[in-house]
């Protein structure tokens, strides 16, 4: 079986998506695996894939406006990497990310015919089956769907962000645009003969409102021994992850909070910031003046190192209604990886949203809600701080949970055994 996985970003050891990605295609044999991404400035992951197709932004705009050759490229490994801007990695506000999305799917359609080198790299690798990761471009469905048509093979899609129920619409061109990603969704949809969504929250709610089933296909995990923590007066707080959607100004928030605590308490904390994002140097002012660590990025071979050096992981999303409706239904990446690595989670933000809420259903971690005050905040802290039973209780529920829901080798073969059925009954 040769299964074609589209999404925006080539499988990776680090990035996010990538990571997921690798992670539930992880018992699939090497060579059974191929890959369509649109992203610029980044190179695959070599030890997982030898088999990539790469078509950009540029190399479309090139074809449309200076006619240059027809648009995608077999990936070649590279010696060294450039650094480069992503032309696929649209950060900007909303308003300018959704004109910039706009006038992008609009050049792909009129491109969309003139993939020839693609359908040639298909046809003679002779795929089975397309996995396609959907997001909020238009024109990525588009090609899957068309693929999955052309060359008489089944579609199968997943959702790990929710752009269509939830995320608020504040302007015209955010409500027009929503009303032609809904169409396509349900294009999409209805044109794959299964559904995945990166969490229970989503799964639900999305097969509430396409009327089709959606299984719940999270980033799953190397499930490592269990290890125990011991707790002094000096605590260690980190922070692992991203610092877009405003997680910066709630861990600013927390670590004003911890930074009173420690003046006012035997208690003296450190927080540490472990992410591949530069704060801004307004924000890196305001991190040091409350005692905050920005310790850079750490790959994925020392995760697991530096998360069992802190005493608590931390976990953080906004509480503005903006990204909150951003929030709503995607459950952080890093859930899983926290879960399993034998240390009391502090979760910080909205109750509502679904990371929180896989926390609080299954008594994983402990959650402060952003709606209380800071004296309050505080008080709640210390409660925890001084009851190492529910810790403890806290930490064996979060290993025990993720070794039933997240283990990478269990779920992936799950996958797996699900795309064979998929393909054997496409050739019957």
């Amino acid at each position: 079986m040769k299964v074609l996985v589209i999404s925006h970003n080539s499988f990776s050891k680090s990035s996010n998506n990538g990571k997921t990605l690798e992670a539930v295609f992880s018992k699939f044999p090497r060579d059974s695996i191929y890959q369509l991404f649109f992203n610029e400035s980044e190179e695959p992951d070599w030890d997982f894939s030898s088999k990539y197709f790469k078509i950009t932004d540029k190399a479309i705009i090139n074809r449309r406006f200076i006619f240059g050759k027809k648009p995608g490229e077999i990936v070649q490994k590279k010696l060294e990497i450039e650094s480069k801007v992503s032309s696929s990695h649209l950060n900007s506000n909303n308003y300018s990310r959704n004109l910039l999305l706009s006038i992008r799917d609009v050049l792909w359609y009129l491109t969309n015919s003139k993939l020839n080198k693609l359908y040639y790299w298909l046809n003679k690798e002779q795929i089975d089956v397309v996995f396609f990761t959907g997001g909020d471009s238009i024109f990525s469905h588009r090609i899957a769907i068309n693929i999955s048509k052309t060359l008489k093979i089944p579609l199968c899609v997943y959702f790990t962000d929710d752009y269509i129920l939830y995320p608020q619409q504040k302007t015209i061109l955010d409500k027009i645009r929503l009303i032609y990603l809904k169409k396509q969704y349900k294009n999409t949809i209805s044109n794959a003969v299964t559904c995945f969504a990166i969490g229970d929250s989503m799964a639900t709610e999305y097969q509430n409102y396409f009327k089709k089933n959606f299984t719940p296909l999270m980033n799953c995990i190397d499930i490592s021994e269990k290890n125990f923590f011991n707790l002094d007066d000096n605590i260690i707080i980190s922070y692992f992850g991203g610092l877009h959607l405003d997680r910066d100004l709630m861990i600013l928030r927390l670590g004003k909070i911890l930074l009173n605590i420690s003046e006012n308490s035997i208690f003296k904390f450190q927080l540490n910031i472990y992410s591949s994002q530069l704060p801004s140097d307004s924000m890196s002012k305001n991190y040091q003046n409350y005692g905050i660590n920005y310790c850079g990025f750490v790959n994925s071979n020392d995760l697991i190192d530096k998360m069992r050096k802190t005493d608590f992981l931390l976990h953080v999303e906004s509480d503005s209604d903006y990204y909150k409706s951003l929030t709503r239904l995607s459950v952080s990446t890093k859930i899983p990886e926290y879960l399993i690595s034998s240390r009391p989670i502090i979760a910080f933000g909205p109750l509502e949203v679904a990371s929180f809420k896989v926390l609080i259903d299954n008594n994983l971690a402990t959650i402060i809600s952003s709606e209380m005050n800071d004296t309050l905040i505080a008080e709640n802290i210390l409660q925890v701080l001084n009851n190492r039973n529910l810790l403890s209780k806290q930490v064996d529920n979060a290993y025990n949970f993720a070794l039933e829901n997240f283990n990478k080798e269990k779920n992936s073969s799950i996958l797996q055994q699900k795309l064979q059925q998929i393909v054997y009954e496409n050739t019957k």
